[in-house]
């Protein structure tokens, strides 16, 4: 199964300065259409700091601390549902994955959730609030809006083939953004995040962000669908 990548550096529009956009044509291969597209926004957001944004790491920590403390790892991918209609094809879409990479993997995949968030929300965020900069901005939650009523996605645990010394954690999204488009769902990114249990060797793990040095290393989305049938 031929599979397009689209290489992710997310923004906001109302933040331009955080867009590092670059795309190419479609490639057909086969019955298969190949394309690839990059950008990248992400943060962490913590319990034992609820104040501070972190945005400039390599590699964001995700889970819980020695204290209990949790911390939740934001994306977002402004093309994500536009990609999915320009290319007119969406009844033939076969999958769409959100893939994050990681060293070492020390919580069971099912014990790392996906959730989509029904906040926007901008590169400073906080676990106390989207958006920090506007007096009075809060979460409804602390620790970000997570829609739960979409249920957990848990990733499928596989080697990055571009990357070999890594693990790829790779969240099936495609009925969710289905979902977004036919229930005209906004696209406000997903939250990331662990649940405690005994399963897990640690309650933590280190994730790479869009500041990965290797840039297969940063969170990526592939899209693999048929292009029989499709519209020129």
């Amino acid at each position: 199964m031929n599979k397009v990548i689209f290489w992710i550096s997310c923004s906001l529009k109302m933040i331009s300065c955080f867009v590092l956009a670059a795309c190419s044509p479609s490639v057909a291969t086969n019955d298969r259409a190949l394309r690839t597209e990059s950008e990248v926004l992400d943060v962490r957001v913590s319990e034992a700091e609820p104040n501070k944004a972190f945005s400039a790491e390599e590699i964001s920590g995700i889970g819980f601390d020695d204290k209990g403390k949790e911390s939740r790892l934001f994306l977002y991918f402004p093309r994500l549902l536009r990609l999915w209609e320009e290319d007119v094809i969406i009844s033939s879409i076969a999958v769409v994955e959100l893939l994050i990479n990681c060293k070492d993997v020390l919580v069971n995949p099912e014990n790392i959730r996906l959730y989509p968030l029904s906040t926007p929300w901008t590169p400073l965020a906080t676990w106390n609030s989207p958006f920090p900069t506007y007096a009075g901005s809060a979460w409804l939650k602390p620790g970000g809006d997570a829609d739960e009523s979409w249920g957990a996605i848990t990733p499928a645990l596989r080697r990055n083939p571009k990357s070999l010394q890594d693990f790829e954690l790779a969240f099936d999204i495609t009925q969710l953004v289905k979902r977004m488009i036919l229930e005209n769902k906004p696209n406000n990114g997903f939250s990331i995040q662990i649940v405690k249990s005994d399963l897990n060797a640690l309650n933590s793990m280190g994730f790479f962000t869009r500041n990965a040095s290797s840039d297969v290393r940063r969170p990526t989305s592939i899209l693999t669908f048929s292009t029989k049938g499709a519209v020129e």
